[in-house]
């Protein structure tokens, strides 16, 4: 078994499996694929990519329960593309319900941190 990087002009090699999952390949100027080789047959990937992400988020005390988050996110939207998937960590229960009222889904997915 090799495990290497995939090289941007392979990257075709691997698109079926993003399309069969119901996501896009990953732009080669801002991500990298490890690939698995047997032989000179890929067996199996990892990506690494950028995820947009809204946050943090902060209004200062004595505005707080004045200044709108809705508004706050709709100009964030305008400068994405037409869409563009976004997520937002929430740390604690305040930002879950600033997620919820402002009409994010919350996803099954564990969020896990690494540090190379």
């Amino acid at each position: 078994m090799r495990y290497e990087l995939l090289a941007s002009e392979e990257w075709s090699k691997v698109e079926n499996v993003f399309i069969q999952n119901g996501t896009i390949l990953p732009s080669p100027e801002l991500s990298a694929i490890a690939v698995a080789r047997h032989g000179n047959e890929i067996v199996g990937f990892h990506c690494r990519q950028p995820v947009m992400h809204v946050e943090p988020i902060w209004i200062r005390e004595d505005f707080r329960g004045r200044v709108q988050f809705r508004p706050l996110l709709d100009v964030l939207k305008r400068t994405m593309p037409k869409g563009q998937q976004f997520y937002a960590f929430a740390p604690d229960e305040t930002i879950e319900r600033i997620c919820a009222h402002i009409n994010l889904s919350k996803t099954p997915y564990s969020v896990w941190k690494g540090v190379a």
